[in-house]
C-alpha cells in the first residue's frame, strides 16, 4: 500500500491556517464534521467530510479578545445538558471554557461553565456513562490532579473527587464491563491506568509501573485505544 499526496485544504485565513494543533471529529445527522484549533492568536474551524470529495469548510472563528492569548492548540468535544461544546484550554479561566457546536456543523457562541475547583486551565479531559451517570474527567494543569465531576441536567458541573496526576492525554477504555482511564505525560515520560469507580465515579491508579517500563517509551505525547 502507497500513500500518494492528494490535496491541501485551507479557510484563506493565515490565522487559522498555522500552528495548528488538535482535530477532532464529531457527527450530527450522519455527517462527520472535522474541527481544527489553533492557539495563541488563533481559532478553529469547521469542516464536512464527504466520502468521494475533498473537505468542505463549513464555519470559521477566531477566539474572542478575552482568550486569544490565554490559549493553548487544544480542542476536547464534549456534551454538557444536551448541548455539544469544543473546549479549549485556557491558562487564566476559573470554568470550563467553550464555542457550542451546532447540528448544522457552524460553530455556536463561546460558553463557560461556573467555577471548577482545579481552575479551567485542562489539558485533557475524558467523558463516560457509568452506573452513577454521565461524568467528566478533566486534567487540572494548574492544581496538577485529575477531577471527576458529575454532569447535571443543565449542563452544570459538580465536583465529586481528585487524585494527583499530570496529565496531558487520556483515553477510557472498557474492559470486562469495566471503564479504565489512560493517561500520558510528556514530561515525566509516564503512562498511567485508573479503575473508574461506576458507583461513585471516582479514579483509582492501578500499579502498571513494571508493563510500562518495558515498553521503552521515551516521552508518551498521545494515547489511542482500539480493540483487538
Amino acid at each position: 500500500m502507497k500513500l500518494q499526496f492528494e490535496r491541501v485544504v485551507a479557510t484563506g485565513t493565515a490565522a487559522l491556517d498555522s500552528g495548528i494543533g488538535e482535530t477532532a471529529l464529531k457527527t450530527f445527522n450522519g455527517d462527520v464534521y472535522l474541527y481544527r484549533v489553533t492557539g495563541f492568536g488563533g481559532g478553529f474551524a469547521s469542516w464536512r467530510l464527504s466520502e468521494g470529495t475533498g473537505p468542505t469548510l463549513i464555519d470559521q472563528q477566531l477566539f474572542g479578545p478575552t482568550i486569544t492569548y490565554q490559549i493553548d492548540r487544544d480542542g476536547m468535544p464534549v456534551t454538557l445538558g444536551g448541548s455539544d461544546q469544543l473546549i479549549l484550554d485556557v491558562n487564566t479561566a476559573t470554568g470550563l471554557v467553550g464555542y457550542g457546536l451546532n447540528s448544522d456543523g457552524t460553530i455556536g457562541a463561546l460558553q463557560e461553565t461556573g467555577t471548577l475547583v482545579g481552575g479551567g486551565d485542562i489539558s485533557a479531559l475524558a467523558q463516560l456513562s457509568i452506573t452513577r451517570g454521565d461524568i467528566l474527567l478533566l486534567a487540572h494543569e494548574d492544581t496538577g490532579q485529575i477531577g471527576t465531576y458529575d454532569i447535571d441536567p443543565d449542563g452544570s458541573l459538580s465536583s465529586v473527587g481528585f487524585v494527583s496526576a499530570q496529565v496531558d492525554s487520556m483515553q477510557v477504555v472498557q474492559s470486562g464491563g469495566n471503564p479504565f482511564l489512560i493517561g500520558t505525560d510528556a514530561a515525566s515520560s509516564t503512562v498511567a491506568l485508573y479503575s473508574v469507580i461506576q458507583t461513585s465515579g471516582t479514579i483509582n491508579q492501578i500499579d502498571t509501573s513494571y508493563a510500562i517500563d518495558v515498553l521503552g517509551i521515551g516521552t508518551p505525547t498521545a494515547v489511542e485505544t482500539i480493540e483487538a
